[in-house]
């Protein structure tokens, strides 16, 4: 995350705990100035991903889990 956020990538992971959140919050952490790169959360119903991630800047929530994983590889 901190290597495509100092190329202005930005990061995209899933809403839960884990890799997820770390990547996301590591992103979000190293954003700083006119970077237009941004931290995006995306979540799925139902898969348990109780709270947003504190650390993404923008966060999704979808209705299944094929949305999601399209939004990723767009």
């Amino acid at each position: 995350a901190h290597t495509l956020i100092k190329h202005d990538i930005s990061v995209i992971t899933g809403g839960g705990p884990g890799i997820m959140r770390a990547a996301g919050c590591g992103a979000a952490h190293e954003i700083k100035g006119n970077i237009q790169a941004r931290s995006i959360g995306i979540a799925v119903e139902g898969l348990g991903e109780k709270k947003a991630q504190e650390c993404a800047q923008e966060y999704f929530v979808m209705s299944n889990l094929y949305a999601r994983k399209w939004l990723m590889i767009e």
